[in-house]
């Protein structure tokens, strides 16, 4: 895995429910992301990655429950990344919810 975290929590999330395997690492929406740390962070992207190809509304209205911060920012980048050659002015109203403006300018600039 590179430089990333290691973790076999990666491995066995169930591919057919990501919102239910999101609520086992995150709790369940409507505030702030209740573990920040950055394996917490680099799955929950993972995870985002993963399911915002198959199922981009559901994935979004998950995300959308929750209140924008740092901690959310990668794996909102991560659905930014998704979605925008599909829908661009969607993609750039998510990024909006980016807090870094690193990380907003590349989840809309990087190939």
């Amino acid at each position: 895995m590179g430089g990333e975290p290691r973790s076999s929590g990666v491995k066995n999330w169930p591919r057919r429910s990501p919102k239910t395997s999101l609520q086992g690492q995150w709790g369940r929406p409507g505030g702030r992301a209740a573990h920040p740390s950055p394996e917490r962070a680099w799955l929950l992207t993972r995870a985002i990655e993963s399911w915002a190809p198959r199922e981009p509304n559901e994935c979004g209205r998950w995300l959308a429950e929750w209140t924008p911060g740092p901690q959310l920012d990668p794996a909102v980048a991560a659905f930014v990344r998704t979605v925008r050659d599909k829908d661009p002015e969607s993609a750039r109203a998510w990024a909006e919810r980016i807090t870094d403006p690193k990380i907003r300018a590349a989840a809309l600039s990087a190939p």
